[in-house]
């Protein structure tokens, strides 16, 4: 973040569905809630909605990859309504839970990809 924050000119945005889960697991260790709000203001990051293009792309993704995971079978859900939420390239997913995305080598990065296509990491 403090790199995007230094050097990325372009807009900072999360889709509702991680709003929803990191908002759960901040309520889960008992913290209060106030931070996310907090994040969001200090980094001006938008909360993209999950809406009705976001489910119908969704819902191909799921209907083509079914079964994606090797220990459950299942596709993720939540991770799947994410990618959907993102829009279209050159928009980018960063995330350090690449594996449970869809689709490969699209535009679904680590922090430490984005640094290595888009500049270095400030010393």
């Amino acid at each position: 973040m403090k790199w995007l924050k230094r050097y990325y000119i372009g807009k900072l945005a999360i889709s509702a569905v991680t709003y929803m889960e990191y908002r759960r697991q901040v309520l889960n260790s008992g913290k209060d809630a106030a931070i996310i709000e907090d994040l969001l203001k200090e980094w001006r990051i938008e909360v993209i909605p999950f809406d009705k293009r976001s489910a119908l792309v969704a819902s191909s993704l799921m209907f083509e990859r079914p079964n994606v995971c090797e220990t459950c079978g299942n596709l993720d859900w939540c991770d799947t309504m994410i990618y959907s939420s993102i829009g279209n390239p050159p928009t980018l997913l960063v995330t350090e839970n690449v594996s449970d995305y869809p689709t490969e080598g699209d535009r679904v990065y680590t922090p430490d990809m984005v640094v290595q296509v888009f500049g270095k990491r400030p010393s």
